[in-house]
C-alpha cells in the first residue's frame, strides 16, 4: 500500500471514529457533517454521506474476518464462522449497540446479507428461497444484538451453539 492509500485509510478511520464519538452523545440524525469534520479533525471528501461512513466501517470489519468457506457443509466450520463473527461483534460491542440504538441496524443487516450471499449459490429475487435468506439474516442480526445487549452473558461458543441449534431444528418447538 502506497503513502496515498495509507493516508486515505487513516483519514477515513478518523472520520469513522469521529462519527461514533458524536453518536455516543447525539442522535445520529441530528449530527452534521461539520460536527464530524471538527470531531475527527479531518476533512470529508472521502464519503458521500453519513451512511457511507458506516458502510465503510462495516465493510472494513468484514475484512478482518477469516475468509468464508462457500456453503459450509460441516457443523464445525459453520460454528467456527459464527464464533469468529461473534468475537468481532464483542470487540465492536459499543459501536454495534450505538448503531442499533440509532435505528441503523438495517446497515449492519445489509452488510451481513452481502457477506452471507457471497458464500451461497446465487439466489435471484424471483426465487422464493430469498425469503429464507432474509429471515435467517434478520434472525442472526437480532441474536447478535440481544447477546450484546445482555452484556455477553454467554460465551461466543455458547451463542454459536444456540444459533446452530435453531438453524438445524427450527425455532418453533
Amino acid at each position: 500500500m502506497n503513502y496515498g492509500e495509507k493516508e486515505n485509510r487513516r483519514v477515513k478511520s478518523q472520520i469513522v471514529e469521529g462519527l461514533f464519538e458524536l453518536m455516543a452523545d447525539y442522535d445520529y440524525h441530528t449530527i452534521t457533517i461539520t460536527q464530524i469534520i471538527q470531531t475527527a479533525n479531518s476533512y470529508y471528501r472521502n464519503f458521500y454521506n453519513k451512511e457511507d461512513i458506516i458502510s465503510y466501517y462495516l465493510r472494513n470489519l468484514l475484512e478482518q474476518l477469516p475468509e468464508r468457506t462457500p456453503v459450509p457443509n460441516q457443523d464445525e466450520e459453520l460454528k467456527k464462522q459464527f464464533i469468529d463473527s461473534l468475537n468481532l461483534a464483542k470487540q465492536e460491542k459499543t459501536k454495534f449497540l450505538c448503531l442499533h440504538k440509532n435505528g441503523l441496524g438495517h446497515l449492519v443487516q445489509a452488510v451481513m446479507l452481502e457477506a452471507t450471499s457471497s458464500v451461497l449459490p446465487p439466489i435471484t429475487v424471483d426465487n422464493p428461497d430469498i425469503y429464507r435468506l432474509y429471515f435467517i439474516n434478520g434472525a442472526i442480526y437480532h441474536l447478535f444484538m440481544a447477546w450484546l445487549e445482555r452484556d455477553l452473558k454467554e460465551s461466543p461458543e455458547e451463542v454459536a451453539d444456540i444459533a446452530l441449534n435453531y438453524l438445524k431444528k427450527g425455532v418453533l418447538l
